[in-house]
């Protein structure tokens, strides 16, 4: 079990990080924001 969830936090970190790449590479980085009171 412990080697699945391994391989898992693995495959997961690897995702974390190619997208964090792929906005970090935009030049259009704002978003709209709106905000409820």
């Amino acid at each position: 079990m412990l080697s699945i969830e391994k391989e898992f936090l693995s495959i997961l970190d690897n995702f974390n990080g190619k997208v964090i790449d792929k906005f970090a590479a935009k030049k259009d980085r704002r978003i709209e924001l709106t905000y409820k009171k």
